[in-house]
């Protein structure tokens, strides 16, 4: 066989290969998983999936983030349509999920330079761009020496693999509120938020239905603060720098 009948029979077999593999449907779940086959039955609350194994999986519409259903041909049956059309339907929340995370800051003193480390909590609320791909808005309790402060955010998280538990990195950039802590006896006159942005990278855990994360990340959050003198009002800066650890939750 001559080199180009050979690779006149390469490029066949490798475009039937991607004909076969666009015919197929696919199912995302909220785990990370994906499903190649098709579908057979959708219901209210459940949908009914050959694998491309032969395997039947009835799966909830819950578990399902997103879909791609193959092009059927121009003459579809009734109950194709109506299967096309029902999974089309699918719950808004299928789309989202929401993240707690409880953690540590740890860095340094502004006053003294001595190493510290401060609780955080947030909960963010997050919607699947695509599989790997997924935008948040959150809200965080961050509390330092002096001050607490309440930073409102936008994160988006990128997925590093396509496998159930996997890496991810995330950026994030918001605003912070802030408060003087009663510890402080109302030391400041004012105390006022400013911009707060952050990066880091983690590791996703699958489990049955939910999903927990571990993450280690590099926080900033900037505030102006006012003390009250006899004659005048001294401003200061604060440049809060710290690196950030966090355990999550995601349902």
């Amino acid at each position: 066989m001559s080199i180009s009948r050979k690779f006149a029979l390469l490029v066949t077999v490798l475009l039937c290969a991607v004909t076969l593999n666009a015919q197929v449907d696919r199912l995302y779940l909220k785990n990370g998983s994906l499903l190649k086959g098709r579908l057979i039955e959708v219901e209210k609350h459940r949908v009914t999936f050959q694998t491309d194994s032969s395997s039947i999986l009835t799966l909830s519409t819950k578990s399902i983030a997103t879909f791609k259903i193959r092009k059927r041909k121009t003459r579809l049956n009734i109950a194709e349509r109506l299967i096309i059309d029902s999974l089309h339907h699918l719950p808004v929340s299928a789309h989202f999920y929401h993240r707690f995370q409880v953690g540590l800051l740890i860095g340094q003193d502004n006053n003294f330079g001595e190493s510290i480390t401060n609780l955080s909590f947030d909960y963010t609320l997050f919607r699947r761009l695509n599989r790997n791909s997924h935008l948040g808005l959150g809200v965080s309790s961050d509390y330092y020496t002096d001050f607490q402060l309440f930073p409102i955010f936008l994160e988006y998280r990128k997925d590093l693999g396509k496998t159930p538990s996997r890496l991810f990195f995330y950026l994030k950039a918001g605003h912070a509120l802030a408060r003087e802590r009663d510890i402080t006896g109302d030391f400041y006159s004012r105390v006022k938020g400013n911009k707060m942005t952050g990066w880091g990278i983690g590791y996703q855990w699958a489990l049955r239905r939910n999903n927990l994360t571990l993450s280690i990340g590099s926080k900033r959050q900037d505030l102006k603060t006012s003390v009250q003198q006899v004659s005048f009002e001294r401003t200061t800066d604060w440049k809060l720098r710290r690196v950030e650890f966090k355990l999550g939750l995601t349902f």
